[in-house]
């Protein structure tokens, strides 16, 4: 199908307000009241759930089972504040344009004929992989009171041209593990290092023993990501502190390795600290698995593509490797089959076009429309899965 020009204008319109007003994770209110406002413009009745941020709503048509449509609302948080309007939040990864196409979706799918309802999921602080969990333990499970069929969901792909859709079965996203370390030495003057037992170079070694894990520990066809994003610790010229924080993460589409890599982590680090007269502790601060695609949705999945992608002469593509990137969209996986489709935000000429939270990200608007149509037609196909 194609998206009425009426509703484009109003995605438009939408998307617009949206990118003038970004939002971090779970602080998406002026987002949240801005969205309930349309859904009952819409006419969609709003259904409760116990969070401040985030929607959940229904377009009651009949029948005893349903399919739930689900878009990220939030920004992501910047290092770096900037001047008004953006604040400390930029909408660099395209949530907003997610947000603007499926309410198109919901206002074109509320002018059908459907005999089942369909569920729009707004879901906040999706950076940082919180607000899937946050919504599950806050009435989302609940609050979706008819059985599920499947949950589709869509994100955009700066280096897919714009309009061009995946739909493809296996690892499409990767796990997340998340940790922090702390590393307990002994402080002291820095012009007697030998009274002192110095956490920053036991920190060092860790982190460049650590880079073995994945080189010499892991396959080298199985894909593994493992980074330490942050290290602090001491403040002064002549001393060493008494302690050293690290953070970081490690991602893999296969998460028995997540757990194996963690495992060597601990290890490495125990050893190591140990020989210079340090301790250490490794904390799991969160665990994500992969985003993958089952062959029970592909059927209809690659049909709506299909349909979405001929409306707007667009291509659907195989052979699209996944991302090392992660998702949280797996968790709705307890209450249906979920499946994740990529819509291509690059450049319509081709040129290269900045990742995902690059301050140049610039989203071709013209995946807002292709997104739409393939959100509404996912809905229908799933029809035959009813």
């Amino acid at each position: 199908m194609r998206i009425a020009n009426d509703i484009e204008n109003s995605i438009r319109r939408i998307r617009k307000e949206l990118y003038g007003h970004p939002e971090p994770a779970l602080e998406e209110r002026w987002t949240t009241d801005f969205i309930l406002a349309e859904c009952r413009r819409i006419g969609l009745e709003i259904l409760p759930l116990k969070s401040k941020t985030g929607v959940l709503a229904r377009l009651r048509s009949g029948g005893n089972r349903a399919v739930m449509l689900r878009a990220d609302i939030d920004a992501v948080a910047l290092e770096h504040p900037l001047r008004q309007p953006f604040g400390k939040a930029a909408h660099r990864c395209g949530h907003d344009m997610h947000t603007a196409a499926l309410l198109g979706a919901a206002e074109t799918l509320a002018a059908c004929r459907l005999k089942y309802d369909v569920y729009f999921l707004f879901q906040p602080a999706e950076e940082g992989l919180k607000g899937a969990s946050h919504l599950l333990c806050r009435g989302l499970r609940t609050a979706a009171d008819k059985p599920l069929v499947a949950v589709f969901g869509i994100h955009n792909r700066p280096d897919i041209a714009s309009g061009d859709i995946v739909a493809q079965i296996g690892p499409r996203m990767a796990g997340k593990t998340c940790f922090r370390m702390t590393v307990q030495g002994r402080t002291g003057h820095g012009g007697e290092p030998h009274k002192c037992r110095d956490p920053i170079v036991c920190a060092a070694q860790i982190v460049t023993a650590a880079q073995t894990i994945v080189s010499r520990g892991i396959a080298p066809l199985d894909a593994c990501v493992f980074s330490f994003c942050s290290i602090n610790g001491g403040s002064e010229t002549n001393l060493a502190p008494e302690s050293v924080n690290m953070t970081g993460s490690i991602r893999a589409f296969d998460d028995g390795l997540r757990g194996f890599a963690l495992r060597r982590l601990t290890e490495l680090s125990e050893g190591i600290a140990a020989a210079m007269g340090c301790t250490v502790r490794v904390q799991r601060t969160l665990d994500n698995p992969s985003v993958l695609n089952p062959d029970c949705l592909q059927g209809c999945a690659h049909a709506a593509a299909l349909a979405a992608a001929e409306a707007y002469g667009r291509r659907v593509l195989d052979g699209v490797a996944p991302a090392l990137g992660s998702e949280d969209f797996s968790l709705y996986g307890e209450l249906a089959p979920v499946y994740y489709y990529w819509v291509g935000s690059g450049r319509p000429d081709g040129a290269p076009n900045p990742p995902w939270h690059d301050p140049k990200f610039c989203a071709d608007e013209g995946f807002m429309s292709v997104a739409a149509a393939l959100y509404a037609e996912a809905a229908l196909a799933a029809m035959k899965l009813l």
